[in-house]
């Protein structure tokens, strides 16, 4: 019985330098036949120091989906970040770290892969929908995260989100009433 052959393995190449590096993402070994479910490329997110991108694959299958990130490195150095399935990525200005938010948690990588996890909560303390994540300097050289919810909106004036800021032990956050001062970012 001939079996049709197993979809492509996601690949893309990336360049840092003057040097291109192939991504492999996971095998579809398993998928021989399907048309949903299939890992796929989705992004890469270069650092901004220009000497590491974040890789991310992911699958979508109805009712359920995840994604993987890799990271690229000079010389060729390709390695799957532990715990990557998340839905949005960002790099720490100095490019040092990545920041990933998942449907309810955010997770924080060094360039050495290793990673640091905190579940998101809403102030009644159920874990909170990530909606958004950004970074606004704080004035000391480094930046605050912050972390949009819709499960955790406040509107003070009508119209306007008060987003809230997760802390993940990077540096102590100045913040009134535990909240940091996150503008909301405006959409492009």
């Amino acid at each position: 019985m001939w079996l049709p052959p197993p979809p492509p393995v996601p690949t893309v190449t990336v360049r840092l330098g003057h040097e291109a590096i192939t991504v492999t993402g996971p095998s579809n070994a398993d998928k021989t036949g399907m048309d949903v479910g299939l890992w796929e490329y989705e992004e890469t997110l270069y650092s901004p120091r220009g000497d590491s991108a974040a890789v991310r694959f992911c699958w979508d299958a109805i009712k359920y989906d995840g994604c993987t990130v890799y990271l690229a490195r000079p010389g060729g150095q390709v390695s799957p970040l532990q715990n990557s399935n998340v839905e949005r990525l960002l790099w720490t200005q100095d490019g040092e770290y990545l920041v990933g938010a998942g449907a309810n948690t955010l997770r924080l990588w060094n360039l050495s892969g290793g990673v640091r996890s905190v579940v998101y909560r809403t102030k009644t303390g159920a874990p909170g929908g990530i909606q958004r994540l950004w970074l606004v300097p704080n004035g000391r050289g480094r930046s605050d995260l912050c972390v949009s919810s819709l499960d955790n909106l406040r509107y003070d004036t009508p119209g306007q989100q008060k987003p809230t800021l997760e802390r993940l032990g990077l540096n102590t956050v100045q913040a009134l009433d535990g909240e940091a001062a996150c503008p909301v970012p405006t959409r492009r």
